[in-house]
């Protein structure tokens, strides 16, 4: 039922009133399905909006593929299960490309990936991939399998007394991970941070995994601390009401990760 009267909703379902309608955040399958019709673009393209899903590339040549993934929350993790794409020099006939992101524009996280060997992981920054497949005309090989899900990773916290930990913890936190934590005290107070437990992967230099504590609220703010390997207990403080802390991870060694408080107190 429809209504032009000032005051009154526009639309209101029937027979029921009370079923929520516009609440569509996303494109549904039938959406996607009409617009790949529309627009003649390549059955092999699709976007992704669950949290997990497996994409894998078609049989046949000239293949021109992208698949956008969209979870509705968090970050997109990605492993492949299964990979043999046709070597060429630089990998420039057959390939696969990854974006963080929901365009070729965004940064890339797996530039052109071909051959036998199984890449590694990738996870994006935010809850939007886009993968892409190229072949040519040519013997294209049995192409790939690969799976994504979502991981909860990083966030924004303002109410005292909360617990901070890495991706999966007390678990093995997964490998490439970039998660970034905002923590947000009242204008005229300071955060102090204590790490309880703490078990990232050993190096001298904390090159490889690591957790840095900046005093703003990014990485362009003064950094506080920076730790790796194993520690027993850790504290710092921020000179104002901002602090970030930035988890990374290589694809190299996966440690059960950290679990961190933090408190609000008067600043002097």
């Amino acid at each position: 039922m429809f209504s032009n009267t000032t005051g009154k909703n526009t639309i209101v379902p029937t027979p029921n009133p009370n079923v929520p309608i516009g609440m569509g955040s996303l494109l549904t399958n039938l959406d996607i399905a009409k617009i790949n019709k529309l627009y003649g673009c390549d059955f092999c393209s699709s976007v992704s909006i669950t949290p997990s899903g497996t994409i894998t590339s078609p049989n046949y040549q000239n293949a021109q593929c992208v698949w956008l993934i969209q979870t509705p929350s968090g970050q997109v993790s990605m492993k492949f299960n299964a990979f043999a794409i046709q070597s060429s020099s630089d990998c420039t006939s057959n390939y696969i490309r990854i974006y963080d992101g929901p365009s070729r524009s965004s940064t890339v996280l797996l530039d052109k990936e071909c051959g036998m060997n199984i890449p590694p992981p990738v996870i994006s920054s935010t809850n939007q991939m886009l993968v892409e497949f190229i072949s040519d005309n040519s013997q294209t090989g049995s192409g790939f399998t690969a799976s994504y899900n979502t991981v909860p990773c990083g966030g924004t916290f303002y109410t005292l007394l909360r617990k901070i930990t890495s991706p999966g913890y007390p678990n093995s936190y997964p490998p490439n991970m970039n998660c970034g934590y905002t923590i947000t005290a009242p204008p005229n107070m300071k955060i102090s941070l204590t790490v309880t437990n703490f078990f990232l992967e050993v190096s001298s230099t904390c090159s490889y995994d690591r957790l840095e504590v900046y005093d703003g609220d990014s990485v362009n703010a003064p950094l506080l601390d920076k730790w790796c390997g194993i520690k027993y207990f850790l504290t710092t403080s921020s000179t104002g009401p901002l602090m970030f802390l930035r988890f990374y991870s290589d694809n190299s060694v996966q440690e059960t990760g950290f679990l961190a408080t933090y408190q609000f107190s008067l600043l002097p």
